[in-house]
């Protein structure tokens, strides 16, 4: 897939977007990262608290290799509360905020916090996962 190799963003000489009504200036290379869960039927709340739990602790124990610091801008997350009925089976979201998409490919690919993550996720009950990134403005 190509990506527009010039978007149409209005962006400050800072390289930063900046809203319409100008309420709002964000790094223009952000890369979000939406995160979907759906646990095994018959997996308690008291089993998949820990679990979200520990999702919200990487934004601290996921660190950077050349900064030695943590490298999530933001980590949100939390249980469905949709009127809409189209959750299609996942009851979680979380949505994660990285400078660019070195840091997001980072992330999911080598962060030893992450990996381990995983492993716990998947031996906890996740019966299935959807994930889908955005670079910030890029449409």
């Amino acid at each position: 897939m190509l990506l527009p190799t010039n978007p149409v963003v209005p962006v400050n000489q800072l390289g930063s977007i900046v809203h319409k009504d100008n309420s709002k200036i964000e790094p223009a290379n952000t890369v979000v990262h939406i995160v979907l869960l759906e646990f095994a039927d018959g997996i308690k709340t008291e089993a998949i608290r820990p679990l979200c739990d520990a999702f919200v602790k990487l934004k601290d124990t996921c660190i950077h290799p050349n900064t030695k610091k943590p490298y999530i801008n933001s980590l949100k997350g939390g249980y469905d509360n949709s009127i809409e009925s189209l959750t299609h089976g996942y009851t979680h979201a979380f949505v994660l905020e990285f400078s660019n998409l070195g840091d997001r490919d980072y992330y999911v690919n080598t962060d030893p916090s992450h990996q381990s993550f995983k492993k716990l996720l998947k031996d906890g009950g996740l019966a299935n996962v959807t994930v889908i990134d955005f670079t910030n403005g890029v449409y």
